[in-house]
């Protein structure tokens, strides 16, 4: 919501204005504020008043009603001011301007308060924003405010892109804690090796942060448990003794104890565990180029589709679609609402040539959500809750609605693609009602892994 447009000599501004503007009004103007708080560091003054904020929240009526009021000032020294401000102004109208500079602050205000409508916004908006950069934060995040379905958000994007992961920044500030959670899953899509070598990166992060010299040693004891949600029996002594020339050789004799044969594992020790970990994703492209002059235009009423088969079974990860259209600052973020399903098509069984009703919506194949993409990114990837179940030499049709700015779109398509010993075949669908087919249009990938 805009400011109020009034001036100090407005005859009757009260009744010219809606009910939230006139609370931003009394706001901004410092008009009738009846009390004080102290934000940030060099304590800044910011007046508000009671009323509006006990009707809000619950945290504040205890806070200047209840049996401990607080009569005067509120320190609150945690804050940043411009977070507190567009909290505030939140309070006084409902709305709210997110972006990723402010999202964890006013989180951290709002569930300090007990907002909750406005920590809802805030969640919704660190899922449309999850990418492999950014995961392991929104992980934290999600940690910290004990928000389950985020966590499970941040974290299917960890797994599935797991290498890119584990080079990113945000890596190797994650707590312990949730350290230890990414890298109990079996369904990390890395080698064991670069499971290790993103481990002792971690290591090496927190030795800085614990102010202690780097060492084997000293990596060896801030990892504490979670050395043993590596899985080196994957590795192999052998394949480990050749790849000790990139490490201390005194790693050797600290990690030994690790290492075992398959025949000795018991599958209930962790620090043993030789449970396979997922294979890396492939991203096949059905395009041979992108078309640099024309943009590609949304109609959120006429859904873009393509069918296709692929010649064994696979797990459908997810789906990749074209980012906005170059001719934009790089700097922007651009919002799209997708929403995106996968249809088994009409089937024949060839012995008693029967056909079987086809259109069936794949089980975990809906995804409805709004995504935050920098104007720079080439993709966006919508991945599925759960890897889809594909089956050799079936045809299924991916439906995409998108609502937002017009995208790059493909050209030169492909009918047959050959990627990680997967031949892929697309059709042009029927169900395409916004031209999309095997010659040009979106939905420029899929992200897939070998069964």
């Amino acid at each position: 919501m805009e400011e109020p447009r009034m001036s100090s000599d407005t005859p009757d501004w009260q009744s010219a204005t809606d009910f939230a503007e006139t609370n931003l009004a009394m706001l901004t103007r410092k008009i009738a504020c009846d009390v004080i708080f102290r934000v940030g560091v060099y304590r800044e003054i910011i007046t508000a008043h009671r009323f509006i904020l006990v009707s809000r929240s619950s945290v504040f009526l205890s806070m200047f009603y209840g049996p401990l009021a607080e009569k005067d000032e509120v320190d609150i020294p945690e804050i940043d001011t411009l977070v507190f401000h567009s909290f505030l102004r939140y309070l006084y109208s409902n709305c709210v301007e997110l972006t990723t500079d402010n999202v964890s602050g006013l989180l951290y205000a709002a569930k300090k308060y007990s907002v909750k409508s406005l920590s809802e916004k805030c969640v919704r908006f660190l899922d449309s924003a999850l990418n492999a950069d950014n995961a392991c934060d929104i992980l934290e995040h999600a940690h910290v405010y004990s928000e389950e379905g985020l966590a499970e958000a941040a974290l299917r994007v960890i797994t599935v892109n797991a290498l890119d992961v584990f080079k990113s920044s945000s890596f190797k500030e994650i707590s312990r804690h949730c350290l230890n959670r990414i890298f109990k899953s079996d369904e990390v899509r890395a080698d064991e090796m670069s499971v290790f070598c993103a481990v002792l990166w971690w290591a090496g992060a927190e030795c800085v942060r614990q102010g202690r010299e780097i060492t084997p040693e000293s990596k060896y004891d801030v990892l504490q448990d979670s050395i043993s949600y590596v899985r080196f029996p994957l590795i192999g002594l052998k394949s480990f003794e050749k790849c000790i020339g990139i490490l201390d050789k005194d790693w050797l004799s600290l990690l030994r104890p690790f290492f075992a044969t398959k025949m000795d594992i018991d599958d209930s020790a962790s620090c043993l565990s030789a449970r396979p970990r997922k294979q890396p994703p492939t991203r096949v492209n059905r395009f041979l180029t992108t078309e640099e002059s024309l943009s590609w235009t949304f109609n959120s009423k006429r859904c873009d589709a393509i069918s296709f088969s692929c010649d064994r079974p696979v797990e459908l990860l997810g789906v990749m679609l074209y980012g906005a259209f170059p001719a934009r600052d790089a700097d922007d973020v651009i919002s799209y609402s997708v929403e995106c399903s996968v249809e088994e098509d009409l089937r024949q069984d060839y012995l008693s040539r029967t056909f079987f009703k086809g259109g069936n919506v794949l089980d975990g194949s809906n995804v409805e959500k709004t995504v935050l993409v920098s104007a720079k990114e080439y993709y966006i990837e919508v991945l599925f809750a759960n890897p889809l179940q594909l089956s050799k030499d079936l045809k299924y049709t991916i439906l995409l609605n998108v609502c937002g700015p017009d995208s790059r779109r493909g050209c030169k398509g492909r009918s047959t693609c050959v990627e990680d010993d997967v031949c892929w075949t697309f059709y042009s669908s029927s169900k395409s009602k916004n031209s999309t087919d095997v010659e040009h249009g979106q939905i420029p990938g899929l992200i897939y892994c070998c069964r």
